[in-house]
């Protein structure tokens, strides 16, 4: 009898031991994410994690290691302590999107608990996200860890403090969820009209505005410029049911996730708290004074991919 109640005291103790809480397993992966420093969320390499022999972890590891067989990515782990883990880990993996434009995807949804170090997986979801592209797995590199792990120090608190900025945020993630192509493109556009408060001669404040915050000097804000004018002709033919060429939507989807990322990043470093104000600052300011709109900014240069994409000419 005693012996029996000493067993239901252990059992009941081990199940306080054991902390609820959720992760995610993420893929399309060519670097080491696990280099990348959040608050309060590590990026674990999924190899590393201790899942533990349980049945449904053991099913997550098979079908993974199947899946590997054909993509060969790296898969990570997104975990935290935090009292909400979901809110922090989507906020982490958009915020890895916003710096990284890739086929970067969630690709488990897993629920548990830690008994001791061991994880004890209680239920998992695999996911069917789309990608923008299978083959454009997040790459960056090594070298410019300590300038992207001191600039995540700097505005992660802020990633969805600034209305028009979060709703930038949100329609660029929606984005890569979107059904087609054309649709992608249509939420990647919103994105440019979130930082717009006007309704007068939106292309032009749109196509200026883009310009001043991306173009480092007078020549490659002209070309942002003219590009986005581009884009938006293309944008016409689409919402109004016009023939239109799909090779050219491929790239310019590209393009637009490039300029959307680089976008919100200088906003981020900006930190300037209202559209109308910063709509202000884009009429006073002429190209090339991108450093000009807040004493914030800094030159924040730490993907090649993104940089050269947004300076390319547009056919």
């Amino acid at each position: 009898m005693a012996k029996s109640v000493f067993g239901a005291i252990e059992f009941v103790l081990n199940i306080i031991k054991m902390k609820g809480t959720e992760i995610i397993i993420i893929s399309n992966i060519e670097s080491d994410l696990s280099l990348i420093k959040f608050p309060n969320v590590e990026i674990v390499d999924l190899n590393n994690f201790p899942f533990s022999k349980d049945g449904q972890s053991e099913s997550i590891k098979k079908n993974i290691e199947y899946e590997f067989s054909f993509d060969k990515s790296k898969r990570f782990v997104i975990k935290t302590d935090d009292k909400y883990p979901m809110h922090s880990i989507h906020k982490t993996f958009s915020f890895l999107k916003v710096l990284f434009p890739s086929s970067l995807k969630i690709e488990y949804f897993v629920d548990g608990s830690y008994n001791e170090n061991n994880f004890i997986t209680t239920y998992y979801h695999n996911t069917d996200l789309n990608d923008s592209n299978n083959d454009d797995y997040l790459h960056f590199d090594e070298l410019k860890i300590p300038l992207i792990n001191d600039f995540i120090v700097k505005t992660f608190s802020d990633f969805y403090k600034i209305g028009y900025i979060e709703n930038s945020i949100k329609n660029y993630i929606g984005s890569f969820d979107a059904s087609h192509k054309h649709f992608r493109f249509l939420s990647l556009c919103i994105c440019l009209e979130c930082l717009i408060n006007e309704t007068s001669e939106l292309l032009y404040r749109i196509s200026r505005g883009c310009s001043i915050i991306c173009g480092e000097d007078k020549e490659k804000a002209n070309l942002i410029f003219f590009n986005i004018k581009k884009i938006y002709n293309l944008r016409s033919k689409i919402v109004h049911g016009s023939d239109f060429d799909w090779e050219k939507l491929d790239n310019y989807l590209v393009y637009l996730e490039c300029l959307v990322s680089k976008i919100i990043v200088e906003l981020l470093i900006h930190k300037i708290d209202n559209s109308k104000t910063i709509n202000t600052m884009l009429t006073e300011l002429g190209f090339g004074q991108k450093y000009q709109l807040s004493d914030n900014w800094y030159e924040f240069k730490f993907n090649d991919k993104v940089e050269n994409k947004i300076i390319e000419i547009l056919k």
